[in-house]
């Protein structure tokens, strides 16, 4: 596993347990990187897997904010 994917993890657990709850805005990946000791590089490329993972909407010139988790319909049965 990389230091980014170690990263997104940890902060898809933040989410999880709403330190960044659904709607609000992450820190800059410069506040994060400070904050996680990590490169900026590290940060953004945890970001842009979140992104992936459809846990975090990127919003241009604004940042990365957490994103309503999908409802998990059970087929009819």
């Amino acid at each position: 596993m990389t230091l980014y994917q170690s990263l997104a993890d940890r902060l898809q657990v933040l989410i999880r347990d709403q330190v960044y709850p659904v709607g609000s805005r992450l820190p800059g990946v410069r506040v994060l990187a400070e904050q996680q000791q990590v490169s900026v590089s590290t940060a953004v490329n945890a970001c842009r897997e979140l992104e992936q993972r459809g846990v975090l909407e990127a919003r241009p010139r604004s940042g990365y904010y957490v994103r309503q988790p999908p409802v998990v319909r059970e087929a009819p049965g």
